[in-house]
């Protein structure tokens, strides 16, 4: 959850540094917090959840649609996030009319 806030964050301070070291450092930054951390928790998640689910037969309760719902959003969120930096990086310049919320 914790990189769901963070990776957004990094792109901004990664768009608004100048080109050279600091820029390769946050490229590692969010390459490393993507692959290792995010995804594999993502996917964690993910086949924990289906597997209770299955187990416990709770496809039918109001609050497993909710949840699902909650997941779905979620790992939308995260692949929007993980795919769209490239666009926003180009413009370094720009940095926060690329990210006028963070």
């Amino acid at each position: 959850m914790a990189g769901l806030l963070y990776l957004p964050r990094l792109f901004v301070y990664h768009a608004g540094a100048g080109p050279g070291g600091q820029s390769e450092t946050f490229k590692t930054m969010e390459r490393k917090l993507l692959r290792f951390i995010m995804v594999p928790a993502m996917l964690l998640s993910w086949i924990t959840g289906v597997t209770l689910a299955v187990q416990g037969a709770h496809f039918h309760a109001f609050w497993f649609h909710s949840k699902m719902l909650a997941v779905v959003l979620l790992t939308a969120f995260t692949f929007t996030t993980a795919f769209s930096k490239k666009p926003s990086l180009r413009t370094a310049t720009h940095a926060r009319r690329n990210f006028p919320l963070l």
